[in-house]
């Protein structure tokens, strides 16, 4: 394919990895926000459920924006991912080269 611009599928791949790692490493932020805790966990104070309350929602609200950063990063590296196949299958290149990266994206 020569349109005026070249693809380098290499580091079209090591861009999707690095995306995947981010994605996993906020996935593991996501999971280390503590929601499992009771109003007991903020002390037996009056208003103690309030804080509880105002606490919970702000860890869920974190969480899902956490969540949703991990899944753009996710969409980021799939479709790098599919455009190395495009490139490949365009120009022709081999077979293992093509089976190795349709296999990264069929990765969970």
């Amino acid at each position: 394919m020569n349109d005026g611009y070249a693809v380098d599928a290499t580091a079209l791949e090591a861009d999707a990895k690095t995306f995947d790692r981010w994605a996993k490493k906020l996935e593991t932020i996501r999971t280390a926000i503590p929601v499992g805790l009771t109003a007991d966990n903020f002390s037996y104070i009056p208003q103690a459920q309030d804080v509880h309350r105002a606490y919970m929602a702000s860890a869920k609200a974190l969480q899902e924006y956490v969540e949703q950063g991990s899944v753009v990063f996710d969409g980021f590296e799939r479709t790098l991912l599919k455009t190395v196949l495009t490139y490949a299958d365009a120009e022709k290149l081999s077979a293992e080269d093509i089976a190795r990266v349709r296999s990264e994206l069929e990765a969970p």
